[in-house]
């Protein structure tokens, strides 16, 4: 089996509840297998699937996803196998997915919940973002200062402890110097 026919056979099997949860409202499986087949690609470069498997049966028990929108806009989306909840495992997906998302230089990620999902909001938070309430969603939006503005932030810091070397040095030394000068050396 493929994994593009494993991933249609989890959403296939996922509950109403999780596929609500999943794509921000109710949706059939029909739909949700229809969604896989046209977003899942091995070699799109705008489409990032994270998959978890279950260690002993390896089956499929979690997915992230990264979507490149437009410009240098980002959606993630995670589902996670009502059985395997509470485990870290949406955790450790969310932070790889943002992650990730800095790594291709995307500057602004979303992600949409619905507000029953305490979960997802909880994620979102703990990644940084900010959410709003609209229209019935919760999307939770993280800014990322591009790569430019976190090359200029490194630089700058270099700089500054430069100086702050260079100062601990001269103190340093000028406290050699004065010790010289008043004989204690």
């Amino acid at each position: 089996m493929t994994i593009k026919e494993e991933l249609i056979e989890f959403f296939a099997n996922l509950d109403d509840e999780t596929r609500a949860s999943r794509f921000a409202h109710p949706v059939s499986s029909y739909y949700a297998v229809q969604y896989i087949r046209k977003n899942f690609s091995y070699d799109h470069p705008d489409k990032y699937f994270y998959v978890k498997r279950d260690p002993v049966s390896m089956q499929i028990i979690a997915v992230g996803e990264l979507h490149y929108i437009c410009d240098k806009k980002a959606e993630i989306a995670i589902v996670v196998d009502k059985d395997y909840r509470c485990k870290g495992l949406g955790k450790e997906i969310f932070a790889d997915l943002v992650n990730t998302a800095k790594l291709k230089g995307y500057t602004d990620i979303y992600s949409l919940c619905l507000p029953s999902n305490i979960a997802m909001k909880k994620l979102a938070l703990d990644n940084g973002m900010q959410l709003k309430y609209h229209n019935g969603e919760i999307t939770g939006e993280l800014q990322v200062p591009d790569r430019l503005t976190f090359n200029v932030i490194d630089n700058f810091q270099n700089y500054a402890n430069m100086i702050l070397m260079m100062e601990r040095k001269f103190i340093t030394d000028f406290y050699d110097f004065w010790n010289i000068l008043i004989g204690r050396k």
